[in-house]
C-alpha cells in the first residue's frame, strides 16, 4: 500500500473513531487574525484583545535586552522593517521553529503574543507542559499561501493552575513580537446593554432592533417632556394621528405625540427605516448589563443582541454558558484530530453540571439566541458552542440559520459555526451536504478539519466523508485537489 493511501485511511479510521477521546486542555486559547486586531498603537490593539485598562507587563522585543521575568533562547532586535511585519514598534524576536517562554512571575492568568510565519508549518502550542495544541485547528488561523499572522491569547479559568510556561513547536521560520502577561485581571464596571425594541406593524408583522438610547421617541406634557427608550414600556400609536398611549417604565399611562417620522432601527438585517404610518406598536425591553472586556473581545462596535435571552433560577441564558467548570472545546494534534464536541472524559464540576441543567431547563426557547452569539462571533461564539452541546437535538430549528452563517467571511464566524453544527449530533442531518461541499472545497488546514468533525458529530448520516478525506489527503500528498 502506498504511503498516502495508508496515512489517508489511518485519518479516516480517526475520524469514525471521533466519539473518544478526551479533552486536551482547560485553558481558554483564542487566535485573533491580525487583519482583525492588529493596530500600531498598542493602547488600540490591547482594547481588541480586549485586556485594555489592565496592569500588563510587555515585552516588544525591540532590543537584544529582554525583560527579566521571561526566560527564553529567543532574542531580540530581530527583523527591520515593514517585511517582517512587527506587531509594535520596528522590530521582531529572532526566528525560530519552536521555542519555549518561561515566566518567572506569580499567578499569571493571561500570556498573549504576535505570531508570524511563512505558511510553511504546522505550529502547536503547550500550557505549562500539557499535551501540545494544533493552532492550525483553531478559528483564526488564516494563511494567504504564503504568510500568516495571528495574535494567541491564553487564560487561565479559575480551576486552572497559574501560567508558567508557554511552548509552541513545529513551526516553521516563526517570528514573535509584543508579549503580554497578566497576573491580576482588574474587573470593570459592567455597562448597560441598548434597550431591546419590538416593533408591532399595522400589517401584522414584526421588526426586532434597537435604537440610540439618545433618540426621542415621544413626548408629553404638550412637548415639555422629551421620553427615550429608556423610559417606555410600551407605546401604541393611533391610526392616522400623532397620538400615542404610553406606558412608562414606572407603570405609569400618560397621553402624549410621537415624536418622529421613520423609526431608525438597527436589526439583524441591518439598518431599516419604519415609517411611523405603518407601526402599531413600540415595546422595549431591557437587556442588562454586559462587561466591556466582553464587548471588547467580540471585536463588535456595541454589544447587540435581537433575539430574547431566556433566562433560569435568576440567572440570563450567556451568565448560565460562562459559568467557571463548563467544558471547553477540544483542540488537538494530529492524533486528536477529530475530538469529539459532544462527550468529555473530564469528571463534570458542581457549578458545570448545574449550569448544564439549568441550560436543560431553558431548553429550546434559547436556540435563537444561541445563534446570535455565533454570529457575533469571539468568545461569545465558543459560548454558544457549548449550549448546543448540552441542547443536542433540541437545537434542530438552529440549523438553516447556521447554514446561513457559513457565507460570512470572517473564518473564525465559520468555524464556530461548523462546531455548533457538529454539536446538534445526528439531528444536524440537513446540513451534511453543506459540509460535504466545505469538506470538499476548503483547505483541510482551515475550514475544512472543523467540517469534517462536525460531520463525524452527525454520524452515519455523513459516511460520503470518509472518500472525500482520503481524496482529499491524498492530493494534498500529491500535489492535486478535489475539484469544486
Amino acid at each position: 500500500m502506498d504511503q498516502p493511501l495508508r496515512i489517508a485511511l489511518v485519518v479516516a479510521l480517526a475520524f469514525w473513531a471521533v466519539v473518544t477521546g478526551p479533552k486536551v486542555s482547560a485553558f481558554q486559547i483564542t487566535l485573533f487574525p491580525a487583519a482583525a486586531v492588529y493596530d500600531p498603537d498598542a493602547k488600540i490593539l490591547h482594547e481588541r484583545l480586549g485586556v485594555d485598562g489592565q496592569d500588563l507587563h510587555v515585552e516588544d522585543f525591540e532590543d537584544n535586552e529582554l525583560e527579566s521575568w521571561l526566560k527564553t533562547d529567543l532574542e531580540g532586535g530581530a527583523g527591520e522593517g515593514a517585511d517582517q511585519a512587527p506587531w509594535v514598534g520596528r522590530y521582531t524576536s529572532s526566528v525560530a521553529n519552536e521555542t519555549r517562554f518561561g515566566i518567572a512571575l506569580s499567578g499569571v492568568r493571561i500570556f498573549g503574543i504576535g505570531v508570524g510565519d511563512n505558511d510553511g508549518g504546522s505550529e502547536r502550542i503547550s500550557v505549562n507542559g500539557e499535551p501540545p495544541i494544533n493552532l492550525q485547528r483553531l478559528p483564526g488561523h488564516a494563511g494567504n499561501g504564503v504568510s500568516r499572522a495571528y495574535y494567541v491569547l491564553v487564560e487561565a479559568k479559575s480551576e486552572d493552575a497559574d501560567i508558567a510556561s508557554i511552548e509552541f513547536d513545529h513551526g516553521f521560520t516563526l517570528r514573535f513580537d509584543h508579549l503580554i502577561v497578566l497576573q491580576k485581571q482588574v474587573s470593570r464596571p459592567p455597562q448597560e446593554h441598548l434597550p431591546r425594541l419590538v416593533v408591532d406593524l399595522v400589517d401584522g408583522g414584526r421588526l426586532v432592533g434597537e435604537v440610540s438610547n439618545d433618540s426621542v421617541i415621544a413626548s408629553v406634557g404638550n412637548g415639555t417632556r422629551d421620553l427615550h427608550p429608556a423610559d417606555i414600556y410600551s407605546i401604541r400609536f393611533v391610526e392616522a394621528t400623532n397620538h400615542v398611549t404610553i406606558i412608562l417604565t414606572a407603570g405609569e399611562k400618560v397621553v402624549g405625540e410621537a415624536r418622529f417620522s421613520e423609526l431608525k432601527l438597527r436589526t439583524a438585517l441591518g439598518q431599516l427605516s419604519v415609517p411611523r404610518a405603518i407601526i402599531r406598536q413600540i415595546r422595549t425591553r431591557p437587556r442588562g448589563k454586559y462587561q466591556p472586556t466582553e464587548k471588547s473581545r467580540a471585536g463588535k462596535a456595541e454589544a447587540m443582541f435581537l433575539a430574547d435571552e431566556p433566562a433560569f433560577a435568576g440567572k440570563r441564558l450567556l451568565e448560565w454558558l460562562k459559568v467557571d467548570g463548563q467544558p471547553t472545546l477540544s483542540f488537538g494534534g494530529m492524533d486528536g484530530m477529530f475530538r469529539p464536541i459532544s462527550e468529555s472524559a473530564d469528571v463534570k464540576s458542581v457549578a458545570q453540571q448545574k449550569a448544564e441543567d439549568a441550560i436543560q431547563k431553558i431548553g429550546a426557547k434559547g436556540v435563537p439566541f444561541l445563534v446570535e452569539l455565533v454570529a457575533r462571533g469571539g468568545g461569545d461564539a465558543r459560548d454558544a458552542v457549548k449550549g448546543f452541546r448540552v441542547l443536542g437535538a433540541r437545537a434542530k430549528p438552529a440549523v438553516p440559520e447556521l447554514l446561513s452563517l457559513l457565507n460570512e467571511p470572517d473564518r473564525m464566524t465559520r468555524g464556530y459555526t461548523l462546531w455548533a453544527l457538529g454539536a446538534i449530533g445526528p439531528a444536524a442531518e440537513e446540513a451534511v451536504p453543506v459540509l460535504l461541499d466545505v469538506l470538499r472545497c476548503e483547505p483541510i488546514a482551515t475550514d475544512g478539519i472543523p467540517a469534517a468533525e462536525a460531520l463525524g458529530n452527525i454520524g452515519p448520516a455523513s459516511a460520503m466523508a470518509v472518500p472525500i478525506i482520503i481524496e482529499k489527503i491524498r492530493g494534498r500528498a500529491m500535489g492535486s485537489n478535489i475539484d469544486c
